[in-house]
């Protein structure tokens, strides 16, 4: 739909994520990822850096490698002398010219969010010049709104879309991977993209840590 000009050139990314709590979910006990909150362990948090790596990963496919980031990052106590990253704010200008980006993130136990899998709500917008693009329920059920939507000519209208459910994107993925094994060619995240997501994701984390807004391509570990 961007590739299209279905909402002209796009100019700012939304993205949103919160945790919550659920009855039907899966249930993963902390000690099988207490190593998770070890950034020292793990690299990062486990929502900005671990989570976050897929969102970063998004934004650079949909907008383009990332010019400058500024970040907060807060904390929130969930066991005695344990710590999530959140709650969190990152801001981003990529380098394709009059593209900004936001990436919110909330720790909010007391919301129920309906989900198979993680207890995560994850909502994305993109914002053009003729118009907007909705992602709605991608990881979980928190928003009675269709998966895809599209707002142009004044008016919004649902796009039908198949394979929406999160395990897809695992199944999709593989059989990408699969596929390019196997007749060649280059996967959707090579390499040296892989790097500068990576890049892009610890920038957010110095931005935090020195408050100072950091470039990307100016991480070199």
């Amino acid at each position: 739909m961007l590739l299209a000009g279905e909402i002209g050139e796009p100019q700012m990314l939304r993205m949103h994520v919160s945790t919550g709590s659920t009855e039907c979910g899966w249930e993963v006990p902390m000690d099988a990822w207490i190593w998770r909150f070890n950034e020292e362990q793990c690299g990062g948090g486990p929502l900005i850096f671990d989570h976050g790596y897929h969102l970063f990963s998004l934004a650079h496919y949909l907008m383009g490698s990332a010019e400058r980031v500024y970040a907060w990052i807060d904390k929130s106590e969930v066991l005695p002398g344990v710590n999530l990253d959140a709650p969190a704010t990152i801001m981003f200008q990529f380098k394709a010219p009059r593209r900004y980006g936001i990436f919110d993130v909330e720790h909010t136990p007391n919301t129920q969010i309906p989900s198979d899998y993680y207890v995560d709500d994850d909502r994305i917008e993109i914002i053009g010049d003729k118009g907007q693009i909705f992602i709605n329920r991608y990881t979980a059920r928190t928003v009675d709104l269709p998966e895809l939507m599209v707002y142009k000519d004044g008016k919004t209208t649902p796009v039908p879309v198949d394979r929406v459910d999160w395990s897809h994107g695992f199944i999709d993925c593989t059989r990408h991977m699969i596929d390019v094994l196997q007749k060649g060619g280059d996967p959707v995240l090579d390499g040296p993209t892989g790097k500068a997501v990576l890049q892009f994701t610890l920038a957010a984390l110095e931005s935090a840590k020195t408050g100072k807004e950091v470039r990307p391509d100016d991480i070199k570990r």
